[in-house]
């Protein structure tokens, strides 16, 4: 989902801070936005500010296999998030509203929902006790998602830094 208004997002993160009488509020960084902090520091409305690099993130594309035309999205994600979470953002990215069961698929080993019977599959590795950053590879990672195993909408996870 794309931001379409960075220095209202920039002006709403300031003034709800102050409302809530925080010292400090964090939001994505541009050369516009430093430019506007400049100058609202310049005019005594901030204090000042800080720029920090922020690590632990990786670009996220989701594809639907087999549709045509194809379908997929684009979204940033933290790699401190569990893959359970990231269950989640692959649901509301794509509009499905999570009424199924799912797998994920990174180098032959499976995560998913913990269950008290694999049923006959491969042992599965409980998603939410597993973060992404920790089935990361340097570069590129693909991962194979499947959704609603009745209909098997089947993904591709593709996972750059």
């Amino acid at each position: 989902m794309a931001l379409t208004d960075p220095l209202g997002d920039l002006l709403t993160r300031i003034r709800n801070g102050q409302r809530a009488r925080k010292d400090s509020v964090l939001s994505p960084g541009s050369k516009l936005r430093v430019r506007v902090l400049d100058v609202l520091q310049r005019e005594g409305y901030i204090r000042g500010y800080s720029e920090e690099e922020v690590a632990g993130h990786a670009g996220l594309r989701i594809e639907l296999k087999y549709s045509d035309p194809p379908i997929w999205r684009v979204v940033e994600v933290p790699t401190s998030i569990t893959l359970k979470v990231l269950h989640d953002i692959v649901q509301v990215a794509m509009g499905w509203l999570d009424y199924h069961l799912w797998e994920l698929v990174i180098d032959g080993q499976t995560y998913g929902l913990p269950m008290d019977d694999d049923w006959g599959t491969a042992p599965r590795k409980t998603a939410a006790r597993t973060r992404l950053r920790d089935v990361l590879t340097p570069g590129t990672t693909r991962i194979d998602y499947t959704y609603d195993f009745g209909d098997n909408w089947e993904h591709s996870l593709i996972i750059s830094d």
